[in-house]
């Protein structure tokens, strides 16, 4: 298996455990809540609408990327 193919399947998974207990992790800023990766250096960062009943995956951020940058909204 790629490192990819690894990658991939370690944004699924944490995806995964988001969905079945969106508020389980850390609501580290305003409404974002985060999850890091086990073994890569990113954070995946969403959003939750208790009234739809949805999760939105807002990014999936790099350690490394300037953290002033890492809640600001990109959406269209």
């Amino acid at each position: 298996m790629s490192a990819a193919e690894k990658f991939i399947l370690a944004v699924d998974s944490a995806i995964e455990m988001i969905c079945k207990s969106p508020q389980l992790f850390r609501n580290v800023y305003k409404e974002y809540y985060e999850v890091s990766l086990k073994k890569y250096p990113y954070t995946v960062i969403y959003t939750i609408d208790p009234d739809r009943k949805l999760v939105t995956i807002r990014s999936i951020y790099h350690h490394k990327r300037n953290p002033n940058k890492k809640y600001k909204d990109r959406s269209l």
